[in-house]
């Protein structure tokens, strides 16, 4: 990909991320559907709405936070969490994403080694979420 940048990509780090509000960021897409559905499914029968969203902002919590838990076990970054990201492809035009590397613009040096990719897959694959991991632009 060419780049009119004059500097080299680099990774981020949490404390220089504010500097840069468009990162590349390379993780894997959770879908937000699929999260839903899922408490849906175990959602205690007639609450009232307040209750609902509560309760549903914690399933959500919980996911993605056992995500990035597993995530670490399996491929340590300082920089793992999720993000909001520019989609094409979503309806809103943003999709949620756990975002393992950081860059000021992709670089495919900084992604985990295969195998390490292969193991990340299985564990989202266990959770439902079979999209592949890619490239994107933080939302934020």
């Amino acid at each position: 990909m060419a780049t009119t940048d004059k500097y080299p990509p680099s990774r981020l780090i949490r404390r220089r991320l504010e500097r840069y509000p468009n990162a590349a960021l390379w993780g894997f897409p959770v879908d937000r559907k699929r999260m839903l559905a899922d408490f849906k499914k175990t959602a205690p029968p007639n609450i009232d709405s307040e209750e609902y969203m509560s309760l549903l902002g914690d399933h959500v919590i919980r996911v993605l936070s056992e995500l990035d838990a597993k995530c670490n076990e399996i491929w340590y970054s300082p920089t793992t969490s999720t993000k909001q990201v520019y989609s094409k492809g979503a309806r809103t035009g943003e999709k949620t994403v756990v975002a393992l590397v950081k860059c000021t613009r992709s670089e495919d040096k900084f992604l985990p080694p295969p195998d390490k990719v292969e193991e990340l897959k299985k564990v989202f694959a266990a959770q439902g979420f079979t999209e592949e991991p890619g490239w994107f632009i933080a939302a934020d």
